[in-house]
């Protein structure tokens, strides 16, 4: 279980709307309402998480990119798995005016899928994904930028962000997997469902000021991660798989860090973390000391220090991070997808 990295430097408004014509509406809206897009029920924990055992709770701790500012290499670089859905997403068009941006709907992404899950037992497959974001800078104009694809605005955009005394980050994801398979006499059919969330419980954006080189999160900005599993057969008949999910969730509170820096770390502040069947917090002192962590299952304790890895890069560009995180939400889906089907259960 791996959570997919959101970049410093976005500065994400408002979800954007998909009309009728399939173009966004730049307004200010919730995220939970936009397009029925997503409810949230869905953003809620399941009664059936996959249970974690507390030997494997620091692995999957240092997993998950959000905990870092400045995310290490091992998250941000460019890969050939990225190259694909890079692609895909360097083809979507943007709906500009004045400090907003939006991007938005619904996209193929079958392809990329086989290239990250090879399974010659597949029938039929088909992985859709529907995305909706909004950015903006309060220190910018993206007129400009409206009509133009997003490997036109990256080309033309490398840090446009990175002054503004004020960022909001917003960004929604879903995967729907579909797929069957026949292997020894057992046909596979099932639906996998992917939600990467950054906003706050409403849905509004997370706000970041910036003054005098110290950067601010507003409180309650959650990151969401859900993976579940919907419709499962096995030769037509139900599998006590059905419903079974991963679930993270990142509640930052008093999180603060220095604008601009190449740190990998938070200043100070806290986040809130459920990782399927623990709770407890990732606690911030310093950017340049790794944060610690104290988790609880209700019956087991587990407390110790994140680390690094491979050093740390800086994300210039407004977009630099969405390839990344929209490649791993799919790597995240191929990889669990790939295990049901070696389980067969």
């Amino acid at each position: 279980m791996h959570s997919t990295k959101t970049g410093t430097g976005l500065f994400i408004s408002a979800l954007a709307l998909i009309t009728a014509c399939g173009k966004p509406d730049i307004t200010p809206s919730s995220l939970l309402t936009a397009d029925s897009f997503i409810t949230a029920g869905e953003l809620s924990k399941g009664s059936r998480v996959n249970p974690i055992v507390k030997s494997e709770v620091a692995s999957e701790l240092n997993d998950v990119s959000d905990f870092y500012d400045d995310e290490p290499s091992k998250f941000a670089e460019f890969t050939e798995d990225d190259d694909c859905v890079g692609k895909l997403m360097n083809e979507q068009k943007a709906t500009s005016y004045g400090a907003y941006m939006g991007v938005g709907g619904e996209i193929d992404v079958t392809q990329c899928f086989k290239e990250l899950q090879k399974d010659p037992t597949t029938k039929s497959l088909s992985v859709m994904m529907r995305l909706a974001l909004q950015v903006g800078c309060d220190n910018q104009d993206f007129t400009s930028f409206d009509g133009k694809t997003m490997g036109e605005v990256a080309a033309l955009d490398k840090s446009s962000c990175q002054n503004a005394t004020q960022r909001n980050q917003l960004f929604n994801l879903r995967l729907v997997t579909k797929i069957k398979s026949f292997k020894d006499g057992v046909e596979y059919d099932g639906e996998n469902i992917a939600y990467s969330v950054k906003a706050t419980a409403d849905g509004k954006p997370c706000t970041e000021t910036v003054k005098l080189n110290a950067l601010q999160i507003t409180d309650g900005c959650l990151i969401t991660e859900r993976n579940f599993w919907s419709g499962m057969k096995v030769n037509g008949k139900p599998t006590d798989k059905e419903g079974t999910e991963d679930f993270t969730q990142l509640e930052m509170v008093g999180i603060t860090g220095a604008a601009g820096d190449s740190n990998a770390w938070y200043q100070s502040g806290k986040m809130k973390t459920t990782l399927n069947n623990w709770t407890g917090d990732v606690t911030y002192s310093s950017t340049k000391t790794p944060p610690t962590y104290s988790l609880t299952n209700g019956s087991e304790s587990v407390t110790g220090s994140l680390r690094v890895s491979r050093g740390t890069v800086g994300l210039g560009g407004i977009f630099s991070s969405i390839t990344p995180r929209v490649t791993e939400s799919l790597r995240k889906a191929a990889t669990e997808v790939g295990a049901r089907l070696n389980n067969r259960t």
